[in-house]
């Protein structure tokens, strides 16, 4: 099951959910003294699901938006790709984002390879991720 179908299940699961909580608040009498705690909880609770199901219709969208975009095919068939079918400028630019930093210190004849996570700076920017692996090489 993917996350479009997913994110589908739940709206319908979360629709029927809230008809069936606003006709239980229709069906409420007045003439019990607890009426206003109990509208109350159901409103609370209506409002509640409603942003949950607006969360859910966002990222349904935004997930069907992601899938037409044609960046974002391209990516992926470039992922679903051999390796060894890339030419070799396409490998060497690869290596070369994977790469951080390189330090070289004269006095011990010795050099640091800092590495990213990922090769895609613009993802490690997005995901804030300041982490990485130090190599060091003698």
């Amino acid at each position: 099951m993917d996350w479009k179908q997913i994110c589908k299940k739940k709206i319908e699961a979360l629709t029927g959910e809230i008809e069936q909580l606003r006709v239980k608040a229709a069906t409420i009498k007045s003439t019990d003294d607890h009426d206003e705690i109990l509208q109350d909880i159901i409103e609370t609770q209506l409002k509640a699901m409603e942003k949950e199901k607006t969360s859910y219709v966002q990222t349904h969208e935004r997930i069907e938006q992601l899938l037409n975009e044609q960046m974002t095919i391209e990516l992926l068939n470039r992922f679903k790709q051999d390796i060894h079918l890339y030419s070799h400028t396409e490998k060497r630019a690869i290596l070369m984002l994977a790469i951080k930093s390189i330090a070289y210190d004269f006095k011990r004849n010795d050099f640091e390879i800092e590495y990213r996570l990922t090769p895609y700076v613009e993802i490690e920017a997005l995901i804030g991720s300041g982490k990485s692996t130090r190599k060091t090489v003698v």
